[in-house]
């Protein structure tokens, strides 16, 4: 019998685990419906950007100066863009909010690939998830990042309320490696081909933070 209770006891614990993974990716948020300032809110607590320029928050007197030196012409109705060394920002024309933040190189070689991905992962930690072998995924929500069991658990739900996101993209597949002595390349499936110098240093990196939510309510209002 108390084999049996403790045998019960167990499947009990693991149902509820269940519930409670699967069950909280039930219970979806709605974040573009949500109050701009408790979005905001919740946005900014997550610190989520590149140098001192974080999702949400409103550009300093500092950082307008700057903006005004070095705008960029191409960006989308209502917003401003501009870069401040190797870091982008877009930021709204009104209020100047902070809604999107990205680093680029266009020309990155190996070494500033691995770099730009070691730097990530220190200041984001595990990724939520990696898709295409190009693409390095951290999803967020109110809590924080969420974890790739979660975020399975939410796909299954269709259920994928995300408050923010960071995404790198690379031209080059990941899996690629470089051997330096050879000029060669690995690919995934193992072959070699070799690669010019001139090659090695094609590789587009691209990094960007910003809020799924914003954007999409941002985009609406303006069409």
């Amino acid at each position: 019998m108390i084999k049996k209770v403790g045998y019960i006891h167990v499947i009990t614990g693991v149902l509820w685990l269940s519930v409670l993974l699967f069950g909280s990716a039930a219970q979806a948020i709605d974040y573009v419906q949500m109050d701009v300032a408790e979005l905001d809110q919740k946005i900014k607590n997550l610190k989520l950007g590149f140098e001192d320029y974080r999702l949400s928050f409103k550009l300093t007197e500092s950082q307008k100066a700057t903006a005004e030196k070095n705008k960029i012409k191409d960006s989308f109705a209502g917003t401003y863009k501009f870069r401040d060394n190797d870091v982008y920002v877009v930021a709204d024309k009104k209020t100047d909010k902070i809604l999107a933040v990205y680093i680029q190189d266009d020309n990155a070689d190996k070494k500033q690939f691995q770099l730009m991905v070691s730097s990530l992962m220190m200041e984001f930690g595990e990724p939520t998830t990696m898709a295409h072998d190009k693409l390095i995924y951290w999803a967020y929500n109110g809590d924080g990042v969420i974890g790739q069991e979660l975020y399975q658990a939410m796909r299954k739900a269709n259920n994928l309320d995300i408050l923010a996101t960071v995404k790198f993209s690379s031209k080059v597949s990941i899996a690629e490696v470089t051997d330096k002595d050879s000029g060669n390349t690995v690919n995934k499936d193992g072959n070699h081909r070799v690669v010019e110098k001139e090659e090695e240093n094609k590789n587009l990196i691209y990094c960007i933070v910003s809020s799924p939510p914003v954007l999409k309510r941002y985009i609406a209002a303006k069409q």
